[in-house]
């Protein structure tokens, strides 16, 4: 994270004028910038500038299968910070126009795009992206990582036990932030759900969980309000 040291570094690259990495370092500057950018207390018109940065390098650089990946970052900027949602769902379907099929890059994409659908309240079509990825790539950790998308999608919906058993066969997985992510879901379900025969409190700590994954704060707040008035003594 020594972005300024690393964002030079990346200059120096694309100064050299070597076509081996010249791309490469201008892509991972913007990448870089945007990471420094993140990470800490930002303003609107800091994630402005961000996205200037991405549409002049994109401009050229030209979009193409060398720029898919910056395409995929810019999205998520896009999308899960300036919340303009239509265009991040645009430069997804461009990325994934790019990419071959069956590749990993593409399968990124993918789980991206659903994240986005998501955040739009498209539970059904982000469940089928979810699922392409999944089948795509089963003994793949990015196969893993769309499983666990889609129990989460089934946890936020109240489907708990079919949650639960999605989440028990992931707490197998080779990569061990899956196999945690999965265990503490699935240990969250399982301590909490007992406690109401009804799994109604369970429903709303899940549904303010969804808010706040879609960036609707408020209502997220408004919700968990909720939940510690009409179940003070839940854990």
């Amino acid at each position: 994270q020594a972005y300024e040291t690393a964002i030079n570094a990346y200059e120096y690259l694309a100064k050299k004028g070597n076509p081996s990495y010249t791309l490469e370092s201008q892509i991972l500057k913007v990448i870089a910038k945007s990471e420094q950018t993140l990470c800490r207390i930002h303003s609107h018109k800091d994630l402005e500038n961000l996205a200037n940065l991405y549409e002049k390098t994109l401009s050229k650089l030209g979009r193409n299968i060398s720029t898919a990946y910056l395409l995929k970052e810019y999205a998520r900027l896009q999308g899960f910070y300036l919340h303009n949602v239509k265009q991040a769902i645009s430069l997804l379907e461009d990325c994934i126009r790019l990419t071959k099929n069956e590749s990993e890059l593409q399968a990124e994409c993918k789980l991206e795009l659903a994240d986005v659908l998501l955040m739009k309240g498209e539970h059904w079509e982000a469940i089928l992206l979810y699922s392409q990825v999944e089948k795509s790539f089963k003994e793949n950790p990015i196969g893993h990582e769309a499983k666990f998308r889609r129990a989460r999608i089934s946890y936020f919906q109240g489907e708990f036990d079919w949650a639960q058993a999605q989440l028990d066969v992931l707490k197998a997985s080779t990569s061990k932030l899956i196999a945690n992510n999965a265990m503490q879901l699935s240990l969250l379900i399982t301590d909490n759900i007992g406690l109401d025969t009804s799994a109604r409190a369970m429903q709303m700590f899940a549904r303010a969980e969804l808010l706040a994954f879609q960036n609707r704060w408020n209502e997220s707040v408004g919700t968990l309000d909720s939940l510690l008035s009409n179940f003070s003594g839940h854990t």
